[in-house]
This record gives C-alpha cells, structure tokens and sequence, in this order.
C-alpha cells in the first residue's frame, strides 16, 4: 500500500509538503508538479478518513434537486456532472430531493448537515416557491457558516452565492438570429408566464424585436408547458391564431421539438417554411437530423463554477451569470426549416414520454 512517506521520497520533498498537495492547499507550482506526478504514477488513492480528521472537513457536499421533473432541469445532468467534479477533488455527494414548498427546502438542508456536509449546492426551479429574503430561510443560511450555492437564480449574494443564466440573452441571441436571416415576422411558443424564467426570456425577445423596429403582435405569442407536448399544442394553438409568421422561437427545445413534430404532421403553412429555434441544447436535439438551431446554456460551466465556490476555490473570480452561445448545426441550410427534418421525429417523440 503506497504511503505518504513513499511519494515523499520519490518527490524529493517533504511529507508535510505531500499532505499540502493532497488537501489542495497552497505549495509552489513545481512542488505540487512533482508530487501530482508521483501520485499519478502509483495510482494513489487517499484516506479520506484521515484526512478529514486533519482538515476538520468530511469530504461530503450535499445536492439538493426538485422531486417534479421537466425538460428545462435536467436532474440527471445535474446529479453526474456534480459527482464528476466533486471526485475530481476527492469529494463525495450526497443528495436530497424536494419538493414545491420551503418548508421542504429547510428540511433538505437539515437532512444534509446531519451528514456535516462542507458545502450545498442547490439547484433551484421557478416552480419552487422559496423565498431566499423570509426570516425562516435567512435563519438557517445564515446560521450554518458553510457555503452554500443556489444554480438557476439569480439573486443578492449573502450568506449563500448565486449562479445563473442570463436567460434574457439567451432569448435575445436566438432572436437576432432569426432576424439576421430575414425573418422579420417571427412567433414564440413560452412556458408558462408564472415562471419567472418565462417571463425573463419573452422580455429578451420582446426588446430585441423592438430595437430592430419590429412589431411583435400578441397573437404571435402561445404558452404551453415546457416539455414537448406542451410544443405541440402551443404550436396547434399558434396557428389557429394566425399564420403570418416565417420565424418560431421556442422556450426550450423540448418545445421546439413538438413544435416540430406539429408542423409535419400538416399539409400547408402560410408564407412557406417556419424557421424554429430552440434554447437550451438539450440532448435530444441530436436524435434529429439535422440538430435544430439552438441556443447552448452552458450548465456544465455554472456547475463548475459552483464547486469551485462550495470548496473554496477562486470564488472572488468566478463568474455568476453565464450568457448563451448560438449552436447552428453545419448540416442546416440557411433558413433552419422544419420541413428539413425527418418524419422518423415521430420515434424520438414517443422515445421521450
């Protein structure tokens, strides 16, 4: 069994030295190179056990995810890309699921500081009625003096640190790529206007159409759950309002992809082919060819960033509010039509449900 001692004598450096690396604590670069290097060699692996007991810390981080699934938070992507990070520096987690309400968000960090965990990280959803300023949740934030980090909104740093995307950007960068392909007529399918997201990213595209001088008429506005049969009967609700559109946004591209689904299953679109953009890159996107245009939210970065908070590392530096980036498949002809995507859509459809 390789011992501290050993990677001491290989290194050419002290054991003092190789505990600093081992518990990410400052040494000069060339020392943390060489014993990285030995490490790595021999496949060390530490006792986490021991280690805890000299840094007075467990090695754990608790997640807390909402129990009610959608398309806009992907739980699964959340809980692996948590774990991925979080091992890469030696850490554990341990998650705790919620519900909509906040007595439900005290009694999930509760669960966690039983396991006394070093640090939360919560992803939040606009469905979830917590209120981060009410005197029961400032009690127990500020009470706990561990790091706590709140993903998906956004908020006044106190004793916790928020993380989030600036979804009126986004809204706003898929707007301007519809526009800057000609498409001065454009629509937009929303989920729900009592999610505050929602509300974020129809301003983003209300403001970019107006700064172009564009009228965006509220018959070319539709709302409908944020999953694919939501796309589908708000792009059904859509057109029997009007047709007088080339250009259709979606919340999400869950949306988009029953908005797609809708669309090919009817004969005749007014104005010729609907150019749709989506928002949010999710991963079945790709069982469609070609992939619909999008706009990337980068959750793996905000993810990062809020590990790089929960263990103490750079979090002066880190950024909180992450913008979009347009994703266009190469394969896409200019005007993105969903008449370019294939009617084998219909598996992927019942493959989602």
């Amino acid at each position: 069994m390789v011992k501290m001692d050993d990677i001491a004598q290989l290194a050419g450096v002290s054991k003092a030295s190789v505990s600093r690396v081992i518990n990410n604590k400052q040494v000069s670069p060339e020392i943390r190179a060489k014993v990285e290097k030995i490490i790595n060699e021999l496949h060390y692996q530490p006792n986490l056990i021991a280690q805890s007991l000299t840094t007075k810390t467990t090695n754990v981080i608790g997640l807390i995810i909402p129990t009610r699934s959608n398309y806009y938070i992907n739980t699964y992507d959340f809980i692996t890309t948590c774990i991925d990070l979080l091992a890469e520096h030696g850490k554990v987690a341990i998650v705790v699921e919620m519900d909509d309400s906040e007595s439900s968000f005290i009694d999930s960090i509760n669960k966690l500081m039983v396991h006394q965990c070093d640090g939360i990280i919560y992803y939040h959803s606009s469905f979830i009625k917590v209120d981060f300023n009410s005197e029961s949740i400032r009690n127990i934030l500020d009470y706990l003096k561990k790091p706590i980090a709140i993903l998906n909104k956004k908020g006044e740093q106190k004793a916790e640190k928020y993380f989030w995307f600036d979804n009126e950007k986004i809204a706003a960068l898929a707007a301007e790529f519809l526009l800057a392909n000609g498409h001065e007529k454009i629509a937009y399918l929303s989920a729900p206007l009592s999610e505050e997201t929602a509300r974020t990213r129809i301003a983003g595209v209300k403001n970019t159409i107006a700064r172009h001088n564009k009228i965006f008429p509220l018959s070319h506005f539709s709302e409908g759950t944020r999953d694919i049969d939501g796309g589908y009967s708000a792009c059904k609700d859509l057109l029997r309002k009007t047709k007088d559109f080339t250009g259709l946004l979606c919340f999400n591209d869950a949306m988009a992809l029953g908005a797609v689904k809708y669309l090919s299953e009817i004969d005749e679109i007014a104005q010729g082919d609907i150019a749709i953009v989506g928002m949010g890159a999710d991963p079945l996107i790709n069982k469609i060819y070609p992939s619909l245009v999008t706009v990337y939210t980068p959750l793996r970065e905000l993810i990062a960033n809020a590990v790089s908070y929960v263990l103490g590392e750079n979090s002066d530096v880190l950024e909180n509010e992450l913008p979009g980036t347009l994703y266009i498949d190469e394969r896409l002809q200019k005007h993105c039509s969903h008449k370019q995507y294939p009617m084998w859509l219909q598996n992927a459809y019942q493959s989602s449900l």
